[in-house]
């Protein structure tokens, strides 16, 4: 009969030992494998959606950051959100990963703010489980924060706010987790850091006290206490000069509620149902202060709200059907969990928020123009480089990343009793809104004459001289090209109803006429510069071509004075001429009407 050796007590214990042990393994392995697949969903359609559309709100935090992050100094008054550490905390990203060479200013900074939202789903679900969620729920609350279109929206912006939202979720999770005194240390700091970052996020430190006064250790709720006071202190006292943030007037809130108007009511609803949850009620009083500071500040508050909103929603659901479930069981003799009500209640939530989601990322998805500032800019670069330039954030930021040097470039902020003497001012929305509220910058504008205009924004020269050519020279213009068309050394290839109609500068026509009477001449084109013709500029380049294109090209490039043209290229038998801007007036006196 065969031996069969009996395990001892010692080695049960230790099989049953290395069976919880693989079990743990695999379970955090599959939490892992569930980051990992979050964190590719956030930060996949962060970046899909990464350049649409660009809020003015963004336009200083932007050169900000872009000036920090370039060593320079900028500027510009603050007359709106201020971020000292926010910003700082943004060029060094960009400083360190130099965004700037790889991506426009405003997707630069953005980037940062993309990899913030991975932090935040990383922290989010993190304190989801030690705030007593399954891990099933954290994961779900996490995967609505990366697919909500609102979220996305708001979460790739040029906002301190996405910053503010890791430190706060940084010092919630340290709350919930005991360590030493070192660990309890960092609690005030990364709340220190989030209220200097936006101070929006004081809208949360009710709940951080409330959640350390509920872990029954006075000592260390009076230490964190203590020690967030006293740097709260230094922050806005000796040190208020390079830390101390401001909001500003706020934006519009509700084209960003209308990206998903069903998860925004339902969190609103819970955050309220969970002040009567005694175990969510602090997040709850958290999330409705945080609603209200986004009906004041917009697309700031909604960061902030975001998440917060979303865990106490999942909590207070997760809650209420834990204490409706014993009495389900204790007055039923069936095992069904859910009425058929409640069913259809889910299935109507489920398709209102697909509905809404449809929407919200037809919006998202909306193209944006090509950028008037940056065609704005492109056209100082190629006809006024170097000169000293008014603008507002946005133009300062396009022109100072092209390499325009920044000791030229003024910002209107600046103009509140009088402005720096510049040559050209490119003139935006925004930048005309501060009209009313700076004399300096209206009095500037006074003496700007347009010279290209791109929708709706403008270049204009600055001259107290009016050296732009009074309207009655255009039927001079007209008369003179009129001639030229008719004359039958000249044949029309193209432009002809510009040449005739005036709009042809009269530096072009004098030269013309001058060399049809030595030979005969083909005008190809008469093509406009971008931006000029809204501007009311005449055209100032032509296409020329003729029998001798050496010959047209020496007697153009031969010119002297007013009538030398800028640039003279020969190129496949064709001479481009181009004049350089704002011919003087007078040129064609003999074509006045008497």
């Amino acid at each position: 009969m065969a031996d069969y050796a009996v395990p001892t007590m010692t080695q049960v214990a230790l099989s049953e030992l290395s069976t919880a042990h693989r079990a743990f393994g695999r379970r955090r392995l599959e939490s892992v494998d569930v980051l990992l697949a979050l964190l590719a969903l956030t930060g996949g359609l962060r970046l899909v959606h990464l350049a649409a559309g660009k809020p003015d709100f963004e336009a200083q935090p932007v050169a900000r950051v872009f000036a920090l992050s370039h060593l320079q100094s900028y500027p510009g008054m603050t007359n709106g959100a201020s971020s000292p550490f926010g910003w700082a905390q943004l060029a060094g990203y960009d400083l360190l990963t130099r965004a700037f060479v790889r991506q426009s200013p405003v997707n630069a900074v953005r980037e940062a703010a993309v990899v913030a939202a991975l932090g935040i789903a990383v922290l989010l679900w993190l304190l989801a489980r030690r705030a007593g969620l399954p891990s099933w729920v954290a994961t779900i609350t996490v995967a609505v924060l990366a697919v909500s279109p609102l979220a996305i929206g708001v979460q790739r912006l040029a906002l301190t706010e996405n910053l503010a939202v890791l430190w706060l979720l940084a010092a919630l999770l340290l709350i919930y987790t005991p360590g030493g005194l070192g660990r309890d240390l960092l609690i005030p700091v990364f709340l220190l850091a989030a209220v200097l970052t936006s101070p929006l996020a004081f809208a949360m430190l009710p709940t951080a006290g409330w959640l350390l006064v509920r872990r029954r250790d006075p000592d260390r709720a009076v230490t964190i206490g203590v020690t967030f006071t006293l740097g709260l202190g230094i922050a806005f006292g000796p040190a208020a000069g390079l830390l101390r943030p401001s909001l500003g007037p706020g934006s519009g809130l509700a084209a960003w509620v209308g990206l998903d108007p069903v998860v925004v009511t339902i969190a609103v609803v819970v955050s309220v149902a969970s002040l009567w949850s005694r175990v969510w009620r602090p997040f709850g009083v958290g999330m409705l202060l945080l609603a209200v500071a986004a009906l004041w500040q917009g697309p700031g508050g909604l960061t902030l709200a975001m998440p917060f909103a979303l865990l106490t929603t999942a909590g207070t659901v997760r809650a209420a059907a834990l204490a409706r479930s014993p009495r389900r069981r204790k007055h039923s003799g069936r095992q069904r969990r859910f009425s058929i009500p409640l069913v259809i209640a889910v299935y109507l939530v489920i398709a209102a928020t697909a509905a809404s989601w449809i929407n919200g990322y037809a919006g998202l998805r909306t193209k944006q123009p090509p950028s008037p500032v940056s065609d704005a800019a492109q056209w100082l670069r190629d006809n006024a480089s170097g000169s000293r330039v008014l603008t507002d954030d946005a133009g300062w930021t396009e022109l100072a990343a092209a390499g325009w040097p920044t000791g030229s470039l003024m910002v209107a902020s600046n103009c509140a009793t009088d402005c720096e003497t510049a040559d050209w001012v490119l003139s935006t929305p925004a930048l005309r809104d501060q009209v009313p509220a700076l004399p300096g910058l209206a009095t500037v504008l006074t003496f700007a004459k347009p010279a290209a205009r791109f929708d709706e924004v403008e270049v204009s020269r600055i001259s107290i001289v009016d050296v732009v050519p009074a309207a009655r020279e255009q039927g001079s213009r007209a008369r003179a090209g009129a001639m030229l068309a008719a004359s039958p050394r000249i044949q029309l290839l193209g432009d002809a109803d510009t040449l005739r109609g005036g709009r042809v500068d009269p530096r072009l026509l004098a030269t013309i006429a001058a060399y049809v009477s030595l030979d005969p001449l083909k005008i190809v084109a008469l093509p406009a510069i971008p931006g000029e013709d809204s501007a009311g500029q005449p055209r100032r380049k032509v296409v020329l071509t003729g029998d001798d294109p050496a010959r047209i090209a020496q007697f153009f490039g031969g010119q002297r004075d007013i009538y030398r043209p800028a640039a003279v290229a020969t190129a496949d038998g064709r001479v481009t001429v181009t004049y350089s801007l704002f011919p003087p007036g007078g040129l064609l006196a003999p074509f006045d009407t008497p």
